[in-house]
């Protein structure tokens, strides 16, 4: 992905299920819904620092997503954002988040750990 890019709109790459690893740009300030609903192969996930907001049913269904870091820009998580990501054991929040949606982090069977900045 160029480092042009701010935002990668809704849908973009939705059940894109044989793409195992994102490269996102260095400028990207928004993920809008659904960007990468259902790419289940996908198992890390780094967030540019830029990153603002996670629009709802972003990584929905990311299936082998293990962790996340939230980017200190960070400020919304949308509703249901990492809904069913079955495999997600660790989220590091930041301290400059505002919200987080409805459901972000339903049905992740596997989260174990959320670290929140004091």
């Amino acid at each position: 992905m160029p480092n042009t890019i701010t935002t990668i709109e809704t849908s973009a790459y939705a059940g894109c299920s044989q793409v195992a690893t994102l490269k996102l740009s260095t400028a990207l300030v928004n993920i809008e819904n659904s960007a990468f609903e259902g790419c289940s192969l996908v198992s890390s996930l780094n967030l540019p620092a830029t990153v603002k907001t996670i629009g709802n049913n972003a990584f929905l269904q990311c299936t082998r997503l293990t962790s996340v870091t939230m980017p200190t820009a960070l400020e919304s998580i949308g509703d249901w954002a990492f809904y069913n990501c079955t495999s997600l054991a660790t989220v590091t929040l930041n301290s400059g988040l505002k919200e987080i949606g409805n459901y972000a982090f339903y049905q992740c069977s596997s989260l174990k750990q959320i670290v929140v900045p004091s």
